[in-house]
């Protein structure tokens, strides 16, 4: 179960692999499955109000296709190495704990450097908390990147290397966030601005619209 100890009801009877919807057996046979089938359901993630709620709709969407408990917060202890992450009972508390006090009025204040800072404290609580079996760092990704969108960054989490973020994640399991925030802050760009229309010009441009449908005869 990629180097995370969990209780055998997860499990395959007789193996170390996570009861999956194929019933794959092979570690790296299901490894590649779920990167692919998660990758493919990146193009329409969910939109929501960044809530526990919210992240718990990603992680469902992103390993529909793998588990039968994707968008279920764990009920079970798990650690991995010396990482003992939050207790199941206290998972839900701990999530709202982070997702609720967003702000995103101030993130949107924010220089690109500020920002990578606070979405790299967001990121390391959240993975302190590891509220899934399995996939939080695909699911954490994503839902730091509809937390970009709505701060005006595009973050590509596309070109982030899985050993450089789980590296990262460890220090920031012991409060050293900055690593996180470096890779996010090499991967985000300003998205452009897009310019609000006057009364004026909102009224042209529906004055011009409607002409055009009357032209093909379509009003």
């Amino acid at each position: 179960m990629k180097n995370k100890k969990t209780a055998t009801p997860h499990l395959i009877p007789g193996t170390n692999i996570l009861k999956n919807k194929k019933g794959i057996e092979n570690r790296a046979e299901l490894d590649f499955f779920e990167r692919t089938r998660t990758a493919a359901r990146m193009v329409d993630l969910p939109e929501g109000n960044l809530s526990t709620i919210h992240l718990k709709k990603i992680h469902a969407h992103l390993l529909q296709d793998v588990y039968e408990w994707a968008g279920k917060f764990r009920n079970i202890p798990t650690e991995r190495g010396q990482s003992v992450f939050c207790r199941p009972e206290f998972i839900a508390q701990e999530a709202d704990k982070i997702t609720k006090p967003i702000d995103l009025s101030k993130l949107k204040k924010l220089e690109k450097d500020g920002f990578a800072k606070e979405l790299g404290e967001i990121v390391g609580e959240l993975n302190v908390v590891h509220p899934f079996l399995d996939g939080n760092g695909r699911a954490i990704r994503a839902y730091a990147q509809k937390i970009s969108k709505k701060a005006g960054y595009k973050l590509n989490i596309t070109n982030i290397q899985r050993d450089h973020w789980n590296d990262a994640s460890i220090k920031a399991f012991h409060v050293d966030s900055k690593a996180l925030a470096g890779i996010l802050n090499e991967n985000l760009k300003p998205l452009p601005q897009v310019k609000k229309l006057s009364a004026v010009e909102t009224s042209k441009l529906k004055r011009e619209k409607q002409a055009l449908a009357k032209s093909r005869g379509i009003i």
